[in-house]
């Protein structure tokens, strides 16, 4: 699981976290962190699941069989692969309008969405 030691450094270094904070958040402790980091140790399964969920990437990312951290759950519709291409065409401040847009709508919409979850 040479890949895993690789991954797992690098993510956590993206993160702006040291081992010892990463070991509290995924309660492990340390000095496995450093061993999984220099592939002294290998997690367990669970472990392995609880990792990718931290990071929020796949178990196949972590383990080097997919290059991509992340898999669609479904693929783009035309109308998302539309509306990419018009943001990406955006200017710098065009693009910060509309991240600026989107969030205060998904703000005014999660609301919602939570109400009738539950």
């Amino acid at each position: 699981m040479l890949q895993l030691k690789v991954s797992l450094k690098d993510l956590r270094i993206a993160r702006g976290l040291t081992q010892i904070e990463l070991s509290k958040d995924l309660q492990i402790s340390p000095s496995t962190i450093g061993m999984y980091e220099q592939g002294r140790r290998e997690p367990d399964l669970s472990t392995l699941i609880k990792i990718a969920r931290y990071f929020h990437v796949t178990t196949d990312y972590l383990l080097g069989l997919d290059d991509s951290p992340h898999k669609l759950v479904s693929p783009l519709t035309s109308q998302d692969k539309e509306l990419l291409r018009k943001y990406h065409t955006l200017s710098p401040a065009s693009r910060g309008a509309v991240d600026n847009q989107l969030d205060y709508f998904y703000a005014q919409d999660r609301p919602k969405a939570e109400d009738t979850a539950t």
